[in-house]
């Protein structure tokens, strides 16, 4: 498979496979479905199940689909008695080992296990150290795992569902971005109202990554506002990359290409506080859609800007 690593890039074996991007210069922070390195092997969300009670339980990429979150997720309701029932039953895979009068009959237990609770991120895990984005309010999670439709996924890849009301993330630490820094997402962004947030700082709206839904992007850094028309597609799952680099030159790109560049000396006051909201959690100023990566540098990367975008297309399938 292709990692979209360059001949700059070390290829050497690591835990079976090739080094990625993210192995040869570690980012800033790294939020993702999947391992972003093949050092990593922890958890990457940690799941509400939305039954009385609210248990939550730590997954890892491969827990994901594996089944262990499903099992996790299945339920028959929130009264202590079916929950009785269905602790004492759930593994039996023959139910005329329970009483010979159910030989032949229909499977009871086959519907039990066809029954889910709804699955929310309370905790999203930093890959690359310890600033996690952070829910602790039960509705203002974001959707994992629905009860109906299963497992929330784009393109076949597992997602993170925002519902455009209340869904978002507090960073376990706001951390202000350099003057080079470097941002990819890969997303899906729906909003139905005038904008979404992306990004934004904890303090106020003077650092922001807003998408609206005519398609433009927004981009504030201090007193300085910078929108990009139309540069990606709503409704549509794309990689959208934010750099800035050495030269103040601010770029955006949708799936590897260019849609435009700024110049400014400015600083950024912060940005990492709140993923999926403006710093006030007002009506209207949520972000609608799905994501399933967010990596952020706090350096320039924009010499190793294709193989990163590379790596996160191999995976994902989007162009």
């Amino acid at each position: 498979m292709n990692l979209g690593l360059g001949l700059n890039i070390a290829t050497t074996k690591s835990g079976g496979g090739l080094l990625t991007p993210f192995d040869s210069v570690a980012p800033t922070a790294g939020y993702s479905l999947r391992n972003l390195g093949l050092s990593y092997s922890g958890a990457v969300v940690r799941v509400r199940k939305d039954i009385t009670g609210n248990p939550e339980q730590d997954f890892t990429a491969g827990q994901i689909t594996n089944g262990t979150l499903s099992n996790f997720l299945e339920t028959l309701g929130t009264d202590a008695h079916s929950q009785s029932v269905f602790t004492q039953f759930e593994d039996v895979s023959d139910v005329s080992l329970i009483c010979d009068c159910n030989s032949g009959g229909t499977d009871e237990l086959d519907a039990f296990d066809a029954l889910y609770a709804n699955g929310f991120v309370s905790k999203w895990y930093d890959q690359f150290g310890s600033n996690d984005a952070v829910q602790t309010t039960a509705t203002e999670q974001p959707k994992i795992w629905d009860s109906t439709t299963g497992l929330v996924t784009e393109n076949g890849r597992p997602a993170v569902d925002f519902d455009g009301v209340d869904d978002y993330f507090n960073f376990t630490t706001p951390t202000t971005l350099s003057d080079e820094f470097f941002i990819t997402t890969a997303l899906n962004s729906n909003p139905s109202g005038q904008w979404g947030m992306l990004l934004n700082d904890q303090t106020s709206a003077s650092d922001r990554i807003r998408l609206y839904s005519n398609g433009n992007i927004d981009i504030r850094i201090n007193s300085s506002t910078y929108t990009y028309s139309s540069a990606y597609t709503p409704n549509t799952q794309e990689i959208l990359t934010i750099e800035r680099d050495s030269l103040d030159s601010l770029e955006v790109y949708v799936d590897g290409t260019t849609q435009g560049s700024n110049t400014d000396a400015s600083d950024w006051a912060g940005i990492l506080g709140y993923l999926g909201s403006n710093q006030n959690q007002s009506s209207g100023q949520f972000y609608t859609g799905t994501f399933q990566e967010l990596i952020i540098y706090n350096t320039d990367q924009s010499a190793n800007r294709t193989k990163i975008e590379d790596n996160i297309n191999d995976y994902y399938d989007i162009y």
